[in-house]
């Protein structure tokens, strides 16, 4: 009798325990997936936000025929919804035969040009930060606002030491 009942209860009991193990895994892979997307389409606009400001200031990424490839960097926010370009480097990496037993690539790093540019807005921001939406004061220094994820776009895959 008595003892019955508890492993009944007992097993009752684990049996709940379990569905709700169950349910918060499948809760918890729900909220990773739905992040996961978010993450994906922000990339995607950070990308086409790039990509539209470089044509817009005549920019063209397509190879040449001497053999060298634009290449874009941009440092970019994200402030709640919205997208900004904070910087954009550009440089070329050329092809030429007489480095070719060198890796044969000379790159002029956009991602260096677009660092500066990004260092520069930094900058501007700690100088005027009653006006910055991108930087508050903190107790000795300077942070990202708590709504602020800072973001580096490149159109083409890094070469030299960054590849490492």
């Amino acid at each position: 009798g008595f003892q019955a009942d508890m492993v009944a209860d007992a097993g009752h009991l684990l049996k709940i325990q379990n569905q709700c193990v169950e349910e918060e895994e499948e809760e918890e892979t729900k909220c990773r997936e739905e992040e996961e997307e978010e993450y994906v389409r922000v990339r995607g606009e950070i990308a086409k936000r790039s990509i539209e400001l470089f044509e817009r200031v005549g920019g063209d990424l397509a190879p040449s025929k001497r053999k060298s490839q634009t290449v874009m960097s941009t440092f970019c926010a994200t402030i709640g919804d919205r997208i900004k370009v904070l910087s954009m480097g550009v440089g070329t990496k050329i092809r030429e035969e007489r480095y070719e037993g060198n890796g044969g690539l000379r790159d002029m790093h956009a991602e260096v040009i677009a660092r500066r540019g990004f260092q520069r807005f930094l900058l501007n921001e700690m100088l005027n930060i009653e006006q910055s939406d991108i930087l508050e004061r903190g107790v000795s220094t300077f942070r990202l606002k708590s709504n602020v994820r800072i973001h580096q776009y490149t159109s083409s895959a890094p070469c030299g030491n960054a590849t490492i």
